[in-house]
């Protein structure tokens, strides 16, 4: 789920939680997350493409009941 903070969008869910360099909410590392402002429009556009890929990856892949 994207969200839009002013004029940027943003992966941001609210459930902020470090594991593992990653957040647990958004998936992005901490590098993305602390820097998120003062990307390029370009580059949060390139991590929000990965982010959507990994999730459409999850979704369709088989998931043991």
């Amino acid at each position: 789920m994207m969200e839009m903070l002013g004029d940027i969008e943003t992966p941001c869910t609210g459930m902020c939680y470090m594991e593992d360099g990653k957040c647990k909410g958004c998936k992005r590392t901490i590098e993305e997350v602390s820097r998120w402002f003062k990307y390029t429009p370009a580059k949060r556009k390139e991590v929000m493409d990965r982010l959507n890929e990994k999730s459409a990856e999850h979704w369709a892949a088989p998931h043991a009941q």
